[in-house]
């Protein structure tokens, strides 16, 4: 309070580098007070605005699991179909070794 008046400020956080040490100066600057019926209607958009905007973080949080859990499953499925072809591939070779003997005994 400055002569029995509230006054309104905004900080402002700035970093700094002085002889190799980070460092931050905190400014406090004076700001305008806004008119109370503008402040109270502001404040119920803004009380809108952040409940909306909530329920849209929660809504993509939701979006990125089920991401997430989709993606885990098809890494799931990629990796039994991986399996799958080094089992044939190794039959495959296996089938051709044989194939390589049979001719072999049959010159």
């Amino acid at each position: 309070m400055v002569d029995g008046h509230a006054k309104s400020f905004v900080i402002d956080v700035q970093p700094l580098s002085s002889d190799g040490e980070k460092l931050l100066l905190i400014c406090f600057v004076e700001a305008m007070a806004p008119a109370k019926a503008t402040a109270k209607s502001a404040s119920s958009r803004d009380a809108s605005r952040i409940a909306e905007l909530e329920r849209e973080l929660e809504a993509a949080r939701a979006e990125l699991e089920d991401g997430a859990r989709s993606l885990e499953a098809s890494d799931e499925e990629q990796r039994a179909i991986n399996e799958e072809a080094l089992s044939v591939n190794e039959e495959y070779q296996s089938t051709n070794e044989e194939l390589l003997t049979s001719k072999e005994e049959l010159q």
